[in-house]
């Protein structure tokens, strides 16, 4: 019986990587769908306008869901081809980390704000 190859072994290590960076992007995508309105719904029960950055933030929820489709794409149009999809992976895992605080950020401003004015 034959040893796996070396390469054989970092294309299945590639595809684990790659497929659990997408897991992450879509569970990113499903926390944002669901905390996100819930935020809005609040500030705007307080009759208190939302902050630009907020807005923004609120606006963002259903164009994050292009972050995982885009690595689905990248991946099912490079790998048939044999070339290396995982740093444009790896480049939109970035882009989701980089949502996070910029999402808790904004989610958050409209109460310090209102912090702010009640001092």
């Amino acid at each position: 019986m034959e040893a796996p190859s070396a390469k054989g072994n970092i294309g299945l290590a590639a595809k684990i990587f790659t497929g659990f960076i997408t897991l992450l992007l879509v569970l990113e995508a499903i926390a944002a769908s669901v905390s996100v309105p819930k935020y809005e719904s609040i500030f705007t029960g307080f009759g208190a306008k939302l902050p630009f950055f907020t807005e923004v933030i609120v606006a963002s929820t259903f164009w994050i869901w292009l972050l995982p489709l885009a690595a689905l794409g990248i991946i099912y149009q490079r790998m048939p081809k044999g070339k290396s999809y995982v740093l444009p992976v790896l480049f939109i895992f970035v882009l989701g980390v980089l949502y996070v605080p910029a999402a808790l950020y904004g989610l958050y401003l409209p109460v310090w704000e209102l912090a702010e004015a009640q001092a």
